[in-house]
């Protein structure tokens, strides 16, 4: 606004009621600030210190929690110990396996890296194949480790049971039998045919059939007595988890 000339009207300053000034008319009013906080760090509780346990109510870390009443029926689990045991056809198994692993990596490297393969690699490697199956027969003979059918067992009653496992036995027992008698006569007849690439009787190799077959008719032979001792009774070691 220009100001009044001079010797003119002055301009009026009549205002009403809750108008604001002249002065004010263009300025909003801001809020009054707000008073500036003052923080303050209030007091840490006071410690509480427990009393000490007396020796008579400890109870050391390696005694296990009481069991809450009525949980005698759950299941608990527990890994067996295991015994580090040696046999014969472990160890002739285990030499078996990793000398038939490094045929393997020296086929594989001499073929792929060196680009000139040995050729006995392949047949050696199938004829020691042949050993370690049937010499790891014999291993699993041992443990009891073959497929078996054990339904049976579960529905037929104690007698009934005892005499199942006792034509079990001897059925095994027969059927080893004859597989040592064929690998024999096998064995015998391939005295005169020749390898391939080295000049040696195939009865080497055929001799791994018979080799595993004369160590499962030995350990089947140790099953058949010790179940004998036993009564052809269920071998509580062998028990399957019963869910009551």
């Amino acid at each position: 606004m220009r100001p009044p000339a001079p010797g003119g009207p002055r301009p009026s300053t009549t205002r009403f009621r809750g108008s604001p000034p002249p002065a004010e008319a263009g300025r909003r009013r801001r809020p009054p600030p707000l008073p500036a906080r003052r923080w303050r760090r209030e007091p840490a509780p006071p410690s509480r210190r427990r009393a000490p346990i007396p020796p008579s109510d400890r109870v050391p870390m390696s005694t296990p929690p009481p069991t809450a009443p009525g949980a005698d029926h759950l299941i608990v689990v527990e890994d067996p110990d295991v015994e580090i045991e040696h046999y014969p056809e472990d160890w002739i198994a285990f030499t078996l396996f990793w000398l038939m692993a490094f045929v393997v990596f020296l086929q594989f490297f001499s073929r792929y890296i060196l680009n000139s393969s040995f050729a006995w690699t392949e047949e050696i490697a199938r004829y020691l194949l042949m050993w370690v199956t049937f010499v790891g027969a014999a291993v699993a003979m041992r443990r009891r480790s073959h497929i078996a059918v054990e339904v049976l067992h579960q529905f037929l009653p104690e007698p009934a049971v005892r005499l199942l496992n006792f034509l079990i036995d001897v059925i095994v027992l027969g059927f080893v039998a004859l597989l040592v008698w064929y690998a024999w006569q096998v064995t015998e007849r391939m005295e005169i045919q020749r390898m391939t690439v080295f000049d040696l009787s195939m009865s080497i190799v055929y001799g791994g059939i018979l080799v595993g077959c004369l160590l499962m008719l030995w350990r089947a032979g140790q099953m058949f007595i010790a179940n004998a001792r036993r009564g052809w009774r269920p071998d509580p070691a062998r028990q399957g988890l019963i869910i009551d």
